[in-house]
């Protein structure tokens, strides 16, 4: 059975409703190809604000960008990420990324002077040190034929580099590994929850909980190890453990205590690691498929890199690169799509959304979106020109979210993607496998459907 629809009265706007089939409505379809039917939708309502049916549930899916502005920057007044982050609080705490209201805003105002253009350049010595240690442990591979996983591939480089960020680059080997394990065991148990709670009562899934009790004992062993070991030394190395010992809350000059320090550090890894893994793996697969862009950006990374040492400054100059970057995360966000309850009634541009309900903002609709987009099916980093950045409204292009919320890490997820790709084109050019498919799966993350297999070309 096709999907239909129909006309529901409000108290203004009327909603285009899609059913989908008996009982569970476009749940399935959600579930197995969430971007494609977010695509159809949007392009079969221009400009409007649809009702999806997904199982007992009613979800408003909104991707003009005046519509995607009200909900993200009246984020804390009128709308909250809902009872489905629930999983990830109860096992990662009340972090940045996972907390709302005063606790939210306590944890953003210690934050936010953390992730300052200054702090995260002063990174990006430790940060190359640990992309040149992968890149070296690749080099027997570049000319030899033999295919990588570039999803393990990019998940191990990202891991390191995040946990060097966080705690430092003189962490063990051993302590680096099992915190990477540790936080992937539980994010695979559970996204599972996470959409699911988006139609299900919560109690229902709660029981799953208890697949993700092992690896966070495991997790907290580790991380309250090195918090201690940081607070023995007072050290003033550049990493965030190290920034949030030392800052303090602006109202009652006090510092956060260890299970603070956990929530806090764990929110900021869980926030990079897919997000970034994800973005660099389809950057590799768009340059496969475009080789004159490829060359193109390569040409600029050995202009401004030339033999010497990476520095930010370095980084800032790769203007084309960046655009390629943001390009990719144009048409494969990671966050495909990004789910919000109404805390009251809204009116958004004449629709009239109830209170409790079900929102979808989905930056994979809204940058395929032909009236804002010139080439919106290609592969075309002149979208980023400034030109034409400036031509767009603000909310055409979200994958790092907006308004009060906006990714707090945008500059060091941009700083860590410029870093690695400039690094590994500096040495060799991933191909994918003569025959590969390369297949978008949607579920919490936009990831690959399939292991990504490429070799690694000599220059």
């Amino acid at each position: 059975m096709n999907a239909t629809t129909t006309q529901q009265p409000s108290a203004e706007k009327r909603f285009p409703i899609e059913k989908g089939l008996p009982l569970v409505g476009t749940l399935p379809q959600l579930l197995s190809s969430g971007t494609q039917l977010v695509e159809r939708v949007s392009r079969k309502h221009p400009g409007q604000i649809t009702v999806l049916k997904a199982g007992p549930t009613q979800v408003y899916l909104i991707t003009h960008p005046d519509h995607v502005k009200h909900v993200l920057q009246h984020s804390e007044r009128g709308f909250s990420k809902g009872p489905m982050w629930d999983p990830l609080r109860r096992v990662f705490g009340d972090g940045i990324g996972t907390s709302e209201g005063s606790e939210w805003l306590r944890s953003r105002r210690m934050a936010q002077p953390l992730f300052s253009t200054k702090n995260i350049d002063s990174l990006v010595g430790s940060m190359s040190e640990i992309v040149a240690r992968h890149v070296a442990r690749l080099a027997p591979l570049v000319g030899s034929g033999e295919s990588v996983d570039m999803n393990v591939e990019m998940m191990r480089m990202v891991q390191d580099v995040l946990v060097a960020t966080l705690f430092g680059v003189d962490v063990p080997a051993q302590q680096m590994t099992t915190i990477a394990d540790a936080i992937q065991r539980i994010l695979s148990s559970s996204q599972l929850e996470l959409l699911l709670g988006m139609v299900l009562p919560h109690r229902l899934l709660q029981p799953m909980d208890l697949l993700v009790r092992r690896p966070r004992q495991v997790l907290d062993e580790v991380i309250f190890d090195l918090i201690a070991q940081a607070r023995a030394s007072d050290s003033d190395s550049a990493n965030f453990l190290s920034w949030f010992l030392r800052a303090r809350d602006i109202d009652t000059g006090k510092g956060l205590d260890d299970q603070q320090l956990r929530n806090e550090l764990i929110s900021i890894y869980v926030a990079g690691l897919e997000t970034t893994m994800c973005s660099l793996l389809w950057l590799w697969y768009h340059l496969d498929q475009n080789p004159e862009i490829d060359g193109k950006m390569r040409a600029e990374v050995d202009a401004v890199m030339g033999a010497s040492s990476i520095t930010a400054a370095k980084l800032e100059q790769l203007s084309y690169t960046k655009m390629v970057i943001q390009e990719s995360m144009r048409r494969l966000p990671t966050i495909w799509m990004m789910p919000r309850y109404s805390r009251e009634d809204n009116v958004i541009d004449g629709y009239k959304i109830p209170a409790d309900s079900l929102i979808f903002l989905s930056p994979y609709a809204t940058h395929r979106d032909p009236k804002f987009w010139e080439r919106p099916e290609a592969f075309y980093p002149e979208h980023f020109t400034p030109e034409r950045v400036a031509a767009r409204p603000r909310y055409a292009y979200y994958p790092f979210g907006g308004g009060p919320h906006q990714c707090i890490g945008k500059y060091l997820a941009m700083t860590d993607q410029l870093l690695i790709v400039a690094m590994m084109v500096q040495r060799f050019r991933p191909r994918l496998l003569l025959g590969s498919t390369v297949d978008p799966r949607p579920s919490l993350f936009l990831r690959p459907r399939h292991a990504m297999r490429m070799t690694l070309e000599r220059r």
